[in-house]
């Protein structure tokens, strides 16, 4: 995944990432997000996509929850309450 930027960067311009689009060579998934067509999605890529759309963004996963919900309630446990 790349930004515009990134592929300024490369040499790139805006009038050819366009023509790349609209060929279907490159999917731009999310604006200003762009990858190359047929890319195969799943959660790892999923979760890139998020921190590069919103880079100071905090990603929160389900699974994180549960531990500490878990240790949370063996703390209150020992508290007596």
């Amino acid at each position: 995944m790349l930004r515009l930027k990134d592929f300024v960067a490369e040499g790139i311009g805006p009038e050819t990432l366009a023509r790349l689009v609209r060929e279907a060579v490159v999917a731009r998934p999310a604006r200003g997000l762009y990858q190359l067509s047929g890319t195969q999605v799943d959660a790892a890529h999923t979760l890139a996509e998020a921190a590069i759309l919103i880079p100071k963004g905090v990603v929160c996963l389900n699974g994180a929850a549960v531990p500490r919900a878990d240790a949370t309630d063996a703390i209150r446990r020992l508290d007596g309450h």
